[in-house]
């Protein structure tokens, strides 16, 4: 009986952990794709404002 709890015990925390390993990931990855996209909009930005002819990207 002891021996079937430690067994549980090591299978919960092995879950536990994948889980947790899981939510770090998607974590990482959401934090990634916020940059991705403010970088995305500043050169959209950087763009716009280049056809508009108010950055002169000549220099």
């Amino acid at each position: 009986m002891l021996e079937t709890r430690q067994k549980l015990g090591n299978r919960l925390f092995s879950l536990g952990s994948f889980v947790r390993d899981i939510g770090k990931q998607w974590t990482l990855e959401q934090q990634q794709g916020i940059f991705l996209k403010a970088t995305m909009d500043i050169n959209d930005q950087l763009f716009i404002s280049a056809i508009w002819g108010h950055v002169d990207i000549r220099q």
